[in-house]
């Protein structure tokens, strides 16, 4: 659904955006104020984390994601989080 090169194009001018974009979320994540903060308890993450895993399966099914990227996302996601929802429970 993209122009052909956009892929390797954007690969190249990626890593250039990755501080940035970091710079940018923790910015706007420390202006915002500590009573819109939630921390969910165990039962709501977990809940959340199968509404996650139910909106990737979908967009993998309607084609908007590739199944091998959302496979190697499902690895490094349980790579980061063992005991997490994807590593237990399974979810993509």
């Amino acid at each position: 659904r993209f122009p052909a090169g956009f892929a390797a194009s954007l690969r190249q001018r990626a890593p250039a955006f990755v501080d940035t974009s970091l710079a940018t979320i923790k910015a706007a994540e420390a202006a915002l104020p500590a009573q819109y903060w939630l921390d969910l308890g165990d039962a709501e993450r977990q809940h959340y984390q199968q509404l996650l895993a139910s909106a990737r399966d979908q967009l993998t099914q309607e084609g908007f994601y590739d199944p091998r990227m959302m496979a190697l996302l499902h690895k490094l996601r349980c790579r980061a989080d063992p005991a997490g929802s994807e590593g237990v429970l399974g979810l993509r």
